[in-house]
């Protein structure tokens, strides 16, 4: 099958200077059929905040997140999480997935060095589905 999709999105930073706000309109596009099934893509409206509660002078902070995605074919669910970052330079997090049946808790953690950045999240599903376990790596250009 083929199909073409977009994401569109917007990040803005509030009059209060420690809260960040996100709209994103995600899967937005259609694909071929494969062999005999129309396939839907699960288009999704995104919005969301980060709210940094403190952050030092040396790059230690807190920073609380949520978000809630809405199915355009129906169904919902919310995402929470939070980062304790260390000097700028590494970061723990922590999140919950509510309104999802096999979700729930998941975590990672990050470092930095200049314009690199490497990333891991480990999550656990319910009903024997297993964990699953990301990398990513990250090159500022």
């Amino acid at each position: 099958a083929n199909g073409l999709a977009v994401d569109l999105g917007v990040n803005w930073q509030s009059p209060i200077s420690k809260l960040r706000i996100g709209l994103a309109a995600q899967n937005l596009g259609s694909m071929s059929a494969l062999i005999d099934e129309k396939i839907k893509l699960p288009a999704a409206v995104r919005v969301g905040g980060a709210y940094q509660l403190f952050k030092s002078e040396n790059g230690n902070g807190v920073t609380l997140v949520a978000d809630q995605i809405t199915y355009l074919e129906g169904g919902a669910h919310t995402n929470t999480g939070a980062e304790w970052s260390l000097r700028g330079a590494f970061a723990l997090r922590a999140g919950y997935q509510f309104g999802l049946e096999n979700r729930g808790l998941a975590a990672g953690l990050g470092a930095s060095l200049g314009k690199y950045q490497l990333d891991y999240g480990f999550a656990s599903y319910q009903n024997d589905l297993g964990q699953t376990q990301s990398f990513s790596i990250a090159v500022e250009l």
